[in-house]
């Protein structure tokens, strides 16, 4: 199991390239049928770090690894349910 935490300042493109190479370098550490759980920090999430979490759940489709999203602020979390991209990340819709 991976854990990478978004940090501070990482929420925006130029701060997302870096949290897309910890996470990239987390998941190569794995083995198939392990998690990587991203901790999103409660930030908002512009709409490239959205491609970025596209990029990594396709990454740990293929090579088998669970993801896991955490800290999901509520409005990141709308855009994520509105796009339809919520269910496609597995994420549980909010009542």
């Amino acid at each position: 199991m991976a854990l990478v935490r978004m940090l501070e300042g990482e929420n925006d493109f130029a701060g997302g390239v870096e949290f897309h190479k910890r996470a990239k370098r987390a998941l190569d550490t794995l083995q198939e049928d392990e998690s990587i759980t991203l901790d999103l920090g409660g930030f908002y999430l512009d709409s490239s770090l959205v491609g970025t979490l596209l990029a990594i759940h396709i990454s740990c489709k293929k090579k088998n690894v669970k993801m896991e999203l955490t800290n999901i602020s509520l409005q990141t979390l709308k855009i994520l349910e509105l796009s339809g991209l919520s269910k496609a990340l597995g994420i549980n819709p909010q009542p």
